[in-house]
C-alpha cells in the first residue's frame, strides 16, 4: 500500500477503515474496541489539526500587526528625535542622551609644512617633460583570415 503523505488523505483513510469495519462488523468479531479507539483518535486528531490551522492564521495576523506596529514606532521615534534636534539644535551636547549624534563644527584645514628631506615632486630634469602618454604599440585592426584550401 502506498504511503499517505497528506493529513486529508490520512483522515480519509481512517474514516474509510472505520466505515468498512462498521459495514462488516458481523464478519469481524472483536474488532469493535479497535474501531472505537481509531474513531476517538480520528476525532481528536482532526480537532487538533483544525486548532493548529487556526493558530497558524492567528500567528500570521499577529506577525503582520507586530510589523505594522514596529514601523509605526520607528516613524514616531524619527519624528520625536527630529523635534528634539529642532528645539535643542544640532550642536547641543545633550543630543547623545536622546540617541542623536552631535553635529560638530568642522576644524579648518591647515597646510602642514613640508618636512625637510622630503622628495621633490618635480622631475629631476625639468627641461624635458615626461611624455603625456606611453608610446603607442601597433594594434591589428582586422584579423587576417587564412586562405581557403581547395577541396573543402
Amino acid at each position: 500500500m502506498p504511503q499517505i503523505v497528506t493529513y486529508a488523505d490520512t483522515f480519509r483513510d481512517w474514516r474509510g477503515l472505520v466505515g468498512a469495519v462498521l459495514q462488516h462488523a458481523d464478519k469481524l468479531p472483536g474488532a469493535e474496541p479497535f474501531r472505537a479507539e481509531l474513531e476517538a483518535a480520528l476525532g481528536k486528531t482532526e480537532d487538533l489539526k483544525q486548532q493548529q490551522e487556526t493558530l497558524e492564521a492567528t500567528r500570521l495576523a499577529v506577525t503582520k500587526d507586530f510589523q505594522a506596529s514596529l514601523e509605526d514606532g520607528n516613524e514616531k521615534t524619527r519624528k520625536l528625535r527630529a523635534f528634539i534636534k529642532s528645539v535643542l539644535g544640532t550642536r547641543n551636547e545633550l543630543l547623545p542622551q536622546f540617541g542623536i549624534p552631535v553635529n560638530r563644527v568642522p576644524r579648518p584645514k591647515t597646510n602642514k609644512a613640508k618636512k625637510p628631506g622630503a622628495k621633490p615632486t618635480t622631475p629631476a630634469n625639468p627641461s624635458t617633460p615626461p611624455p603625456a602618454h606611453p608610446p603607442a604599440t601597433e594594434v591589428p585592426t582586422a584579423i587576417q583570415a587564412e586562405p581557403a584550401k581547395p577541396g573543402f
